[in-house]
């Protein structure tokens, strides 16, 4: 008799479950066409905010998902703060890359090289504690240093360009 309760309980949390991955994928879909192929930024962080992105994302992933919209946007403001944020917050080493990553590449667009030095610092301590079996962030730190010496104007990687 309660194995059938069982059994009905099993097979409602499963499709509850499936529902949910796939409102998840077909959510994030829709933010990451929003930003990246309507190239709609302010439409993008109205919807980060509205409550289906609280049942799907976590707030710091959130904050760090508004990092691009406001580098679209070239809100400096927004992006101080949200980057201040970030900074002061505990996140997982690999965010925490993708964090200063991205304060590189903006800083550097703004020709800003003493802060792309700074998060650049931030990216290698990180990369230090970051466990992983291949080498998956050292493109990523060399295309830093070409920033790098791109501002500096030292021509340091000429002959590999």
């Amino acid at each position: 008799m309660f194995w059938k309760y069982f059994i009905g309980i099993t097979i409602l949390s499963s499709a509850i479950y499936v529902g949910y991955l796939f409102m998840y994928k077909k959510y994030f879909i829709n933010l990451s066409e929003m930003l990246y192929l309507k190239g709609n930024p302010k439409k993008y962080l109205e919807d980060i905010d509205k409550f289906p992105s609280t049942i799907f994302f976590h707030k710091k992933l959130r904050e760090m998902m508004k990092i691009d919209a406001y580098i679209m946007i070239d809100d400096e403001e927004s992006l101080e703060k949200l980057f201040d944020y970030l900074n002061n917050t505990r996140l997982r080493n690999a965010d925490e890359f993708i964090v200063h990553q991205k304060q590189v590449t903006f800083y550097s667009s703004k020709n800003n090289l003493p802060k792309v030095k700074e998060a650049y610092e931030k990216m290698l301590k990180v990369k230090e504690t970051l466990s992983s079996k291949t080498n998956t962030y050292d493109a990523t730190i060399k295309e830093c240093e070409y920033i790098i010496a791109i501002l500096e104007k030292d021509g340091k990687f000429a002959k590999e360009l």
